[in-house]
């Protein structure tokens, strides 16, 4: 990272950055009445291959819409703490049929997809799902067993932004979300 990329200790996208999102990527979870865990393994695909995903239900989750390109997104491991701060780089999309077979060949499967659910249950609700891939630069992220939490920050409970839910992404009305972000940012380049 160049000299003009940092502004006072992190990343200059962060503070030009129109959006800061929370998105809850998932651990454990049952789907569909199957155990599944997503996300939680596939940290280390994600980084490699440049993008993170999210489910989209009945067309209710419109990432496609609402996320733009220079946006930042706070990634939260479900029960574990804030994994990665990322910058979207380029428009949100369906995941490709190439992307799911590469995914789920290296997740061995732990990755639910139309093909592994029981179709007569999603006919017979009427349900529809897919994944958006959402394409992003790294820009700070820690290993999963290191997630970043309100105690390791030394955080009080009106400063430290908590209590969302689900994988829509989530703009926090908290004053101090953009802080905790750039701490956060650094916290994870230091370690």
């Amino acid at each position: 990272m160049s000299e003009n990329e940092e502004l006072d200790g992190y990343d200059q996208n962060i503070d030009e950055a129109e959006n800061i999102w929370y998105m809850n990527g998932l651990g454990k979870k049952t789907f569909m009445g199957k155990k599944i865990t997503i996300h939680n393994y596939n940290w280390t695909y994600y980084r490699k291959n440049g993008f993170v995903t999210s489910w989209n239900k009945n067309n209710r989750n419109k990432l496609d819409i609402r996320i733009k390109i220079g946006d930042i997104i706070a990634w939260y491991l479900q029960g574990n703490g804030y994994v990665g701060i990322l910058r979207v780089c380029d428009n949100v999309e369906i995941l490709s049929d190439e992307d799911k077979l590469k995914h789920k060949k290296y997740n061995k499967n732990n990755m639910p997809d139309i093909e592994y659910l029981e179709k007569d249950k999603l006919n017979e609700k009427k349900l529809t799902y897919y994944m958006w891939k959402i394409p992003v630069e790294f820009l700070a992220y820690t290993k999963k067993r290191k997630c970043i939490t309100k105690k390791s920050m030394n955080y009080d409970n009106e400063k430290w932004s908590f209590g969302f839910r689900g994988s829509y992404c989530i703009k926090p009305k908290n004053i101090y979300w953009k802080n905790q972000i750039i701490d956060m940012y650094k916290k994870m380049k230091s370690n």
